[in-house]
């Protein structure tokens, strides 16, 4: 996570109590998008995407198979299923889907 840090990836939210959500992109590759459990619900994560939405014309990420809270939160922001993996390019080697947002697509 230091290198991404450094490069400037990484957009941070908190509020009194400390960090409550983060995102980390790479250009139109969002690497992760955490929010915690206490705010959840909040809109945070809706509001990075939203961020990261007005900053690029596309947005790409990887979501594991088995998270389906993960996959019908991007499916709501209008991320669409591109591929489907076995795991080959995460640290837990689970099955992942790899999902796309374009700005001009809406999920019908």
């Amino acid at each position: 996570m230091a290198q991404i840090t450094r490069r400037g990836w990484v957009r941070v939210l908190h509020d009194a109590r400390g960090p409550t959500a983060f995102i980390a992109r790479d250009g139109a590759r969002i690497h992760a998008l955490y929010v915690h459990p206490r705010v959840q619900g909040r809109g945070l994560g809706r509001a990075l995407l939203n961020d990261a939405k007005h900053a690029a014309p596309q947005l790409e990420l990887w979501v594991a198979e088995a998270n389906q809270d993960a996959r019908s939160f991007y499916a709501a922001q209008d991320f669409a299923e591109m591929a489907r993996g076995i795991g080959a390019g995460n640290d837990e080697a689970l099955p992942d889907i790899h999902m796309l947002w374009h700005r001009g697509r809406r999920s019908t």
